[in-house]
């Protein structure tokens, strides 16, 4: 055994990832040296010339072929190196199940499988906090009290089970399910529809209403509690799985228990895509995350009840035009043809429609960067063997906008945050922004006053003190490492405060560890976000709901 610093590691995966870009590189020069070829032939005083074009080409695929062999070993030797247990993510879940049971005044027991299976420690890292907003979500909402659960014939103990199991050698399936109280769909409809997340709940069946309690600030809770009531929990567990190429599903058996699968790569390396082309431009849409790929005829797109649809495998699907999202010309409905890729997201299935497939191959995605962390309808961007840039397409993103899904949030085109309108129908809501970073300050001003709201903004927590006592305001998003005084602090003497001690806080800091969390949390912040998954759809809807 050898003692390796995972920095090294980490720098050996990225060089060897890096050599897909060369062996896409000579694909496509090969390709255009087989396209000369055959322009030469065209004329009979160049067959010497066209051969020995031919020739060269075959040579050059033959090495390409050879490379893609070398570098699929060498990339399958390197992460085995970072690959770890799934039990490794498992190791605090039973103490927290007992602390969280005996808070609540309820008995639970904690049980796992699959704990030998190999997963990417870089997955490991999203499941262990995926992991734990799931137990707490169980033993929180869905495990009964023992008088209620003896009553319904269960035993007093309420059972919680985690699974890990590998459907095929890309992908690890982790399975969090428990024998409480179930989820109420049309509950979560409704707490959907206060936070205005789901104007249009008609065309939603069980499973699109139960997916409503993944988005930001839809909660069940009544009463606001150390661990529940924000709506935070679940979609930050969503928006983590889909950052990393992965679904979320949900069941429920009312009065037997839920269930949550998290369908997850194993290794975070080459993602297997379809490259598209919409008007001119080309895209990359995960491959595993689609169930088929069915050719468009003119006149096959109908327009049901307003909504374009097509019917495929037997189903009247919604559908998403990827040209509308483009800005492209939309043609009559009647003139549509194409491909349509049929996909499976959390939202349900849907048609995205794409003028041609260009090709089926692996690419390297890479991320946004900090200033991008959240792009709708974009999960990151990849180059191509040819050297163009092309960005990949979040699918349950785009499951969003077709017609009958859920609303697609803040960020959407169509239509504002929950905040949003009702602030510029209340003339502006009053936040106070309490940050020291000045390009951060600007940036959370730029949002929130793009969302209709009034900010002012302060350096430190003194200066927001001193503002919260000359002024009212209707919430304040803070820092947490201020100078002066740190958002901690800040928290804490607003509560101390009786003419602020309701006032909404809202925490956002690169402070992401669980016990900062926690501090944050017990001084009386009403949320918690961090920098580094920073999505402003969530802050927008914690304030429409706060405010």
């Amino acid at each position: 055994m050898v003692r390796v610093r995972a920095a090294q590691i980490d720098a050996i995966r990225t060089e060897t990832e890096a050599l897909l870009a060369s062996e896409l590189a000579l694909l496509h020069q090969a390709g255009e040296l087989r396209q000369l070829a055959r322009e030469l032939g065209a004329s009979a005083s160049h067959a010497a010339v066209q051969l020995r074009c031919e020739r060269l080409a075959q040579d050059l695929s033959a090495s390409c072929s050879s490379l893609a062999i070398t570098r699929k070993r060498l990339m399958g030797a390197v992460l085995e190196t970072a690959l770890e247990p799934f039990g490794s993510a498992l190791g605090e879940l039973p103490s927290l199940v007992r602390k969280l049971a005996r808070s609540r005044g309820r008995e639970a027991a904690f049980d796992s499988a699959g704990a030998d299976i190999q997963v990417d420690r870089r997955v490991l890292a999203v499941l262990r906090e995926a992991l734990i907003h799931l137990v707490t979500n169980a033993v929180d909402h869905g495990i009964e009290a023992p008088a209620p659960r003896r009553a319904a014939g269960k035993p007093d103990a309420g059972q919680l089970r985690v699974v890990a199991s590998q459907p095929d050698a890309r992908q690890v399936l982790v399975r969090v399910e428990d024998d409480g109280a179930g989820m109420d769909a049309e509950g979560v409809a409704r707490a959907a529809a206060r936070a205005g997340v789901a104007p249009d709940l008609e065309g939603l069946d069980e499973a699109g209403r139960l997916a409503l309690a993944l988005r930001a600030g839809v909660s069940t809770r009544a009463e606001l509690t150390e661990v529940s009531g924000r709506g935070l929990g679940l979609a930050v567990v969503a928006d983590k799985v889909a950052q990393l190429g992965g679904t979320v599903r949900i069941e429920s058996r009312p009065g037997a228990g839920c269930a949550f699968e998290l369908l997850l790569p194993v290794s975070l390396a080459s993602l297997r895509a379809l490259v598209v082309e919409v008007a001119g431009r080309r895209f990359a849409a995960p491959l595993g995350a689609l169930d088929a790929v069915r050719a468009v005829p003119a006149g096959a797109v109908r327009t049901v009840e307003g909504r374009e649809t097509l019917a495929a495998d037997g189903r009247v699907l919604p559908l998403v035009r990827l040209a509308a999202l483009c800005g492209a010309p939309q043609p009559e409905t009647s003139l549509v043809s194409g491909v349509a890729l049929l996909a499976g997201a959390r939202y349900g299935r849907f048609a995205l429609l794409v003028d041609a497939i260009v090709s089926e191959q692996d690419v390297l995605p890479r991320g946004l960067g900090p200033l991008l962390q959240r792009v709708r309808c974009f999960s990151g961007a990849t180059q191509l063997g040819d050297g163009s840039l092309v960005p990949v397409l979040a699918l349950d993103d785009l499951a969003a906008r077709a017609p009958g899904a859920p609303a697609p949030g803040p960020a959407a085109s169509q239509g504002a945050a929950p905040g949003v309108e009702k602030g510029r129908q209340d003339g502006g809501k009053r936040v106070l922004v309490a940050e020291d970073s000045i390009t951060s300050r600007l940036l959370l001003k730029h949002i929130l006053e793009g969302a209709g709201y009034r900010v002012e903004a302060a350096a430190d927590g003194m200066e927001a003190l001193s503002r919260l006592r000359q002024g009212r305001y209707d919430a304040v998003v803070s820092d947490v490492e201020m100078p002066h005084l740190d958002g901690i602090g800040l928290t804490t003497s607003i509560r101390r405060d009786a003419r602020t001690a309701d006032l909404p806080v809202i925490l956002v800091t690169s402070l992401q560890t669980p016990a900062e969390r926690e501090r944050g949390l017990h001084a009386g912040a009403d949320a918690y976000l961090t920098k580094g998954s920073f999505d402003q759809d969530q802050l927008l809807a914690l304030l429409g709901r706060m405010t």
